[in-house]
């Protein structure tokens, strides 16, 4: 044990006494001053190369680095392997054919609300609903408006599906126009943009074509056909010579309006349909008296023009979701279709799923009819139709063991030989300044020494 601990301290020794006599400068001289010099030079010389191949490794290891590779006609799979890939950045990819139409690789699929597909505006149904006396119904009663209410809706959905599907197809018939492939999540974002944008315009469309419609109706005070605004009057004063005239329909006194309501200053006269015991009009007044109903509709009214009449009706809880009043709507008709005696909605309620003040105008101004847009985009028609001839794109990555090697080579040659030849001077430099200073000191201290003396001489 005491041998090994005399071997080690024998060996620290060694190494301590080499490294104080270490000297890469060495020049055979026999000054003292030059060879201290060379000894200093030689440790500044190895702390400073250590210290710089220490720091030049560690930022090589931490260093990538950058090249940029090409695949010619690379194929869809190998692009999403490239996006995919660690490492790899800035894939550029220029299309052969820079415009395509969307219809190419977009497809579009409305989905209608459930009152445009169901029975309710199928020209059998409106037949059903009409016969030869309609119109000298009284205008509160069903039997009156129902038909012409059906009818405004079909045109409704038919007006809502046309819109949408021309804008549709005006849509397909567009280029979308990019001068480089877009990655797929990229792509699928800006057409959901583009579709979003779509559907803004196509309800502006629909919008406009709505109130104007609405607007020419009522500025130009059109005359219903079952006489739900104005009446035609015929009278005599003498009993042989007869005379024609327009009377106003006053609606009877309601919660919203208790003195009545005539449709020459509003649009919005409200009231509810049912079945009424004088089911017949008289047609010498213009004035509707209120009547009592044997069944009233729940949200279902009449209004100045039928358009209006439907536009304030709701799709909840009425006849359209509740087979028994169909049953009740079949025996005021008294027809035996078997049309009527199918279930017609047996779970329409559920598969509606309306809100209870969802009224008609709500859903054709804000929906348009329209419950989805589904949209389907393929994104391998869209690489198809770029047809990149190839991909650029920029691969990182750590430095090879064999590159930092060599690069510390190098950097070891040139910095070995810049610190050999600077070192010693600048070492020598400050030794020189330091001697400059001692023996300035030593003057300065002699100086005084004699000039004491001499005083006390």
């Amino acid at each position: 044990m005491e041998t090994r601990n005399n071997g080690c301290l024998g060996s620290i020794q060694y190494l301590k006494s080499f490294l104080v006599e270490l000297n890469i400068f060495r020049s055979n001289s026999t000054d003292e001053n030059v060879v201290r010099i060379e000894k200093w030079s030689t440790r500044f010389y190895v702390l400073i190369l250590s210290v710089s191949i220490v720091i030049l490794s560690w930022y090589n290891a931490l260093h990538t680095e950058r090249r940029q590779v090409e695949i010619k006609s690379p194929s869809m799979n190998t692009y999403i392997e490239l996006q995919n890939k660690t490492g790899v950045s800035d894939i550029m990819c220029p299309c052969a054919q820079i415009s395509s139409l969307y219809g190419s690789f977009v497809e579009l699929i409305p989905t209608y609300h459930e009152i445009c597909s169901s029975i309710f505006i199928s020209q059998q149904w409106i037949e059903v609903l009409f016969d030869n006396i309609t119109s000298m119904h009284y205008i509160l009663d069903f039997r009156a408006t129902a038909s012409l209410q059906f009818q405004v809706l079909r045109e409704l959905c038919s007006l809502s599906q046309l819109t949408i599907n021309n804008m549709i197809s005006n849509f397909f018939d567009e280029e979308f126009i990019c001068n480089y492939l877009l990655s797929e999540d990229i792509f699928n974002e800006q057409i959901q943009a583009v579709v979003d944008n779509l559907q803004a315009e196509i309800k502006t469309d629909f919008l406009f074509s709505f109130s104007f419609v609405r607007s020419l109706i009522y500025g130009n005070q059109m005359w219903s056909a079952i006489q739900t605004n104005f009446i035609l009057l015929t009278y005599t004063f003498d009993g042989v010579n007869w005379r024609v005239g327009v009377g106003t329909i006053i609606y009877p006194p309601q919660s919203s309006y208790p003195n009545g309501c005539i449709c020459d200053s509003t649009s919005l006269c409200p009231a509810p349909t049912g079945y009424y015991d004088d089911a017949l009009l008289d047609t010498d007044f213009g004035f509707v008296e209120q009547l009592n109903s044997s069944f009233l509709f729940q949200n279902w009214f009449v209004n100045c023009w039928p358009l209006e009449s439907l536009l304030s009706s709701s799709l909840e809880q009425n006849f359209l979701t509740n087979q028994s009043v169909l049953n009740i709507i079949a025996m005021h008709l008294d027809k035996t279709s078997s049309f009527l005696n199918l279930t017609l909605l047996a779970s329409l309620n559920e598969s509606m799923n309306i809100n209870q003040n969802n009224t008609l105008r709500d859903i054709s101004q804000s929906t348009m009819f329209l419950k989805k847009l589904s949209t389907n985009i393929t994104y391998s028609q869209y690489f198809t139709q770029c047809q990149p001839k190839s991909c650029l794109y920029t691969l990182d990555r750590r430095v090879t063991f064999l590159y930092m090697f060599t690069t510390l080579c190098g950097l070891f040659g040139g910095l070995s030989v810049v610190l050999r030849l600077i070192i010693p001077y600048v070492v020598a430099f400050f030794f020189q300044r330091s001697d400059q200073r001692s023996l300035h000191d030593t003057l300065a201290t002699s100086s005084k020494l004699n000039k004491n003396i001499i005083a006390l001489i």
